[in-house]
């Protein structure tokens, strides 16, 4: 089984890449751990998944699972929390014959701010940076510390 976690899922190139896994890999049943702030964005993309998947009306093929996880990575007091729940997810489900994660949750801003950040205060600039930046160094490396051996 391939073990596939992919923050930022509900839509753009995070439900791309999932759908992008969904349609391509034929050889394993995949997991599909998908995280964003929005549930019914993520069930969108477990459709899209199903419909890729060709399991529309059975559900999931037999070996393949899907969890949808919502959390605010943005929020660094519930991070900790956050990250435990997505890599745990991965326990007890078998034995992966590898784990990929897409660290694809950011955030450039309102979008009237992008390309002038000069507008921007200290606190939006200090918010976007550990989203952007601390958020997703700590994502990683705590995948690094479970998964570095697969």
């Amino acid at each position: 089984m391939i073990g596939l976690l992919i923050t930022g899922a509900s839509r753009g190139f995070g439900r791309s890449t999932a759908l992008a896994f969904a349609k391509r890999i034929t050889s394993h049943s995949i997991h599909f751990i998908l995280t964003a702030r929005s549930s019914s964005d993520l069930d969108a993309t477990v459709q899209l998944i199903k419909e890729a998947r060709g399991e529309v009306d059975a559900g999931i093929s037999a070996g393949d699972r899907i969890d949808i996880i919502v959390a605010d990575l943005s929020d660094l007091s519930t991070l900790e929390d956050s990250s435990k729940r997505l890599f745990d997810s991965l326990e007890g489900h078998g034995e992966y014959y590898r784990v990929f994660f897409v660290n694809n949750a950011g955030s450039m801003g309102p979008l009237e701010t992008i390309g002038a950040l000069q507008h921007c205060g200290l606190n939006e600039m200090k918010a976007l940076f550990d989203f952007n930046i601390t958020s997703s160094s700590f994502l990683t490396s705590v995948c690094v510390q479970r998964y570095a051996d697969l």
